[in-house]
């Protein structure tokens, strides 16, 4: 590999590392991400390192590399979780209203039902949004941000998951189709739950990388039922998350 590829190359590694080691912080509890648990993919382009995508969105039609769909959608994600500069534009009334339809919409799952915490935590979005509920019934996603010109700037999907790997891997391609394969799915395990097992699970089932790019715009927070982040995963980047 000649000097340059070599300096384009750490270049890279430098950027996705930090967008990884931001987003870790948020909401967390003070816990780092090891270099360790890098995915194994970052850095492997050898073209120049990408600019913020807001700064230098990708030619149309281009493929996107794996380390731009993970800047784009760590970006994203930033800007709709709480602890990292999101807003809960509701008033106080309103506010506990809408928790309380979240966590009946998706009290369904009867020994596993969404927590109070993570209700109140999918209502957080980008600064100067409103979140808008769909409603018991209605398709996805669960909870629309707008702007103040009524423009959606944030979709979230929310779910509760107690089920094995094979399970997730086979409900989380609905999922993601019926949230037109754009937004967050924000999704409740049960503590102690190994959340790259079940990444794990739907990359192998979705083997052809041609398959998985339809995946590029959605991606996946886990968190426990008192509202701890458990990370944020690409479904549509093989291999590619930020563990919480």
């Amino acid at each position: 590999m000649v000097f340059a590829d070599r300096l384009r190359l750490g270049a890279t590694r430098i950027l996705t590392g930090a967008l990884l080691l931001a987003l870790a912080a948020c909401g967390s509890t003070g816990s780092s991400v090891p270099s360790s648990s890098l995915p194994p993919e970052v850095g492997v382009a050898t073209s120049a390192p990408p600019q913020a995508p807001e700064d230098a969105p990708a030619e149309e039609g281009r493929e996107r590399l794996p380390h731009e769909v993970l800047a784009t959608n760590i970006r994203l994600a930033r800007t709709a979780c709480k602890g990292c500069g999101a807003e809960l534009n509701l008033d106080a009334a309103t506010q506990q209203k809408s928790i309380v339809s979240l966590m009946r919409e998706h009290a369904q799952h009867k020994d596993f039902v969404l927590s109070e915490a993570n209700a109140e935590r999918a209502l957080y979005g980008p600064e100067g949004s409103t979140p808008t509920l769909a409603g018991a019934n209605k398709p996805p996603p669960d909870v629309s941000f707008l702007d103040k010109s009524g423009q959606e700037v944030y979709r979230r999907e929310v779910k509760t998951f107690s089920g094995a790997p094979t399970t997730f891997a086979r409900q989380f391609e609905d999922y993601a189709k019926k949230l037109t394969y754009r937004g967050e799915l924000f999704v409740q395990v049960p503590p102690g739950t190994d959340v790259r097992r079940l990444m794990e699970a739907f990359w192998a089932k979705n083997r052809d990388d041609r398959r998985l790019a339809r995946y590029a715009d959605v991606y996946v927070a886990f968190h426990t039922p008192d509202g701890r982040p458990l990370g944020l995963w690409m479904l549509g980047a093989r291999g590619m998350g930020v563990p919480g």
